[in-house]
């Protein structure tokens, strides 16, 4: 009887703890919403994810793979990007998926 639309909600927002921020560790994102479109760009021979800075002052190549718990998880040169965007334990950051023209998958993160 009543029309229903999820929300479109693109950003996943949170706090930075002290795994994320710790050098070498990896960054893990719950993706159930948006595991079914990752799994679409993520292509099994160049896993390479662009990560950018909002500001648009820093861009760093990562790697990303979805795993079977349905979690994102950003490795290589994650706690580099970290390291030299001044993101640390307790910053609050929202991070969002996009696709380029070219259908990469890019990662813009917000420092809020």
């Amino acid at each position: 009887m009543f029309w229903h639309k999820k929300p479109d909600i693109n950003y996943y927002v949170c706090t930075i703890n002290k795994t994320f921020a710790k050098p070498g560790q990896r960054m893990y994102f719950q993706v159930n919403y948006t595991e079914e479109n990752l799994l679409d760009y993520i292509d099994p021979n160049n896993d390479t994810l662009m990560v950018r800075l909002a500001d648009g002052h820093l861009l760093a190549k990562c790697c990303i793979m979805v795993a079977s718990d349905k979690r994102a998880t950003i490795t290589t040169n994650w706690s580099e990007f970290c390291r030299r965007a001044n993101i640390r334990e307790g910053d609050i950051c929202a991070f969002r998926f996009r696709i380029t023209s070219k259908r990469r998958l890019v990662l813009t993160v917000h420092r809020l």
